[in-house]
């Protein structure tokens, strides 16, 4: 069975889905497992980092793999993704950080009790998870197409019911280097060939 242009689209936007779904539940295992206190932060992100640095690379591949299958069944010839870049260890932190413990400490400071503001911080935290998890597909096929001789461009693909901002951009053509996301954001990419 031979798929489509469109089939190959969506299969992949189903991997990354089952990605993002990987990477909810597995903060919110690694969540658990924080006592909430400032002191102990540190080693929630020694649990947290290389399981998202395994995702994000995953999420890569899968755009690897899809980019090359879409750019065969478009242009008739095989052509490689660029590889997969490695998430910098302090963006890591830093996005971890502002999200999860800032957001938990400050919805405390606006008095909200120590499990509501848990669970405002957990909701944060794994949205930015699943947001550095799934850039791995969104750095590599952007930057792929931007490199490519075949892709002239690529434009966003969202969810049957996305927010106003990725509503705003869907179908739009492009070809910039950066796909902007926010928390919890389960767009994709997909490229536009000649």
């Amino acid at each position: 069975m031979t798929l489509s242009a469109s089939d190959l689209t969506s299969a992949h936007y189903r991997k990354q889905l089952a990605i993002k779904a990987h990477a909810v539940r597995t903060s919110q295992s690694l969540w658990s497992t924080w006592d909430g206190e400032q002191g102990t932060w540190a080693r929630l992100l020694d649990l947290t980092i290389p399981i998202l640095g395994q995702l994000h690379n995953l999420s890569g591949q899968t755009a690897r793999e899809y980019f090359s299958q879409l750019a065969a069944h478009m242009t008739g010839r095989p052509e490689k993704a660029l590889p997969v870049h490695e998430l910098p260890h302090e963006q890591m932190v830093r996005s971890l950080t502002t999200t999860g413990l800032v957001g938990t400490f400050a919805a405390k400071s606006r008095g909200k009790s120590e499990q509501a503001a848990r669970q405002i911080g957990f909701v944060k935290f794994s949205g930015s998870l699943s947001r550095l998890a799934l850039s791995g597909s969104r750095d590599v096929l952007v930057t792929t197409v931007a490199a490519s001789d075949s892709a002239e461009a690529w434009q966003r693909v969202t969810s049957g019911d996305p927010c106003d901002f990725c509503a705003g951009l869907a179908g739009e053509r492009t070809t910039s280097t950066t796909f902007e996301a926010h928390d919890h954001c389960s767009c994709t990419a997909e490229p536009l060939f000649n």
